[in-house]
């Protein structure tokens, strides 16, 4: 697993996470993983359905519907 951040759009604020089987997850703080699908707060911002993360200086966007 390696971790990155998560960006939500529109609220200016970030949540740890972790890339797992080239999927993205929401890495909670008793370290549970969850899907951003799986996250209204997530659902409710994604542009298109992609979700903007960071790893190590570089950005991205992942498909939080893709199983």
């Amino acid at each position: 697993m390696q971790k990155c951040t998560i960006y939500h759009t529109g609220v200016y604020n970030s949540d740890k996470g972790v890339i797992k089987d080239n999927k993205v997850y929401f890495q909670a703080q008793d370290n549970q993983l969850y899907f951003p699908e799986e996250i209204f707060l997530a659902r409710e911002e994604c542009e298109g359905g992609l979700i903007q993360f960071e790893v190590n200086g570089k950005w991205g966007f992942a498909d939080i519907y893709t199983d």
